[in-house]
């Protein structure tokens, strides 16, 4: 198993494996089930995520999910678009989504080590938490994006970045020289000047 998973490529192709199943059980669960399109849209990405979460576990590795960030906005727009009339507006922001969610894939890709690497927050909220961590690898890393588009959306995120990702990453670059300074002088959000 590590000769796989130190094997860039070949960790490539088992995570677009990975999602390329986990995309025809959503769409076979999507087209079975018989509720709102919304409804089906949610259940069908929840599944999803669970088929991703299964080999996250299977490989030791919560980085496996990674990639959804960016590959389920992609599918749920051109569900919506498939579903709705399309009008310019939407078709614009169809383009936008899909547009973002390639280069934030490419950007995952050009990053990605193989599955020997796990998100450096990952690991550390697992070495934090021991025994809790399956349960905050399913429902934080996991579950959490896919139901955030329908709970509260964008400010819960913004909460999570603000309580969770900016303290992390300000911790992890306290010890370096000159980042206080770099601190005081720049934005919390955006790396701009104050």
């Amino acid at each position: 198993m590590e000769a796989i998973k130190n094997n860039r490529t070949l960790s490539i192709l088992i995570i677009v494996c990975i999602y390329v199943m986990a995309g025809c059980v959503g769409i076979v669960c999507y087209r079975y089930l018989d509720f709102p399109f919304w409804v089906n849209l949610l259940v069908a990405d929840a599944i999803a995520t669970v088929f991703v979460f299964i080999f996250s576990v299977v490989f030791k590795n919560a980085s496996v999910y990674d990639p959804y960030w960016s590959v389920q906005p992609i599918v749920i727009i051109v569900c919506f678009a498939m579903a709705h009339k399309m009008t310019s507006a939407a078709l614009l922001l169809l383009v936008s989504i899909v547009y973002w969610g390639i280069r934030l894939t490419l950007n995952w890709a050009i990053g990605f080590g193989g599955l020997n690497h796990q998100d450096w927050r990952y690991t550390k909220l697992q070495n934090d938490n021991g025994r809790m961590y399956p349960l905050i690898n399913f429902t934080g890393i996991h579950m959490m994006p896919t139901f955030w588009w329908l709970i509260a959306g964008a400010v819960a995120n913004t909460v999570l970045f603000f309580t969770v990702s900016i303290p992390m990453a300000d911790k992890r670059q306290s010890s370096k020289p000159g980042y206080a300074e770099y601190k005081a002088s720049t934005r919390m959000l955006l790396p701009i000047p104050k």
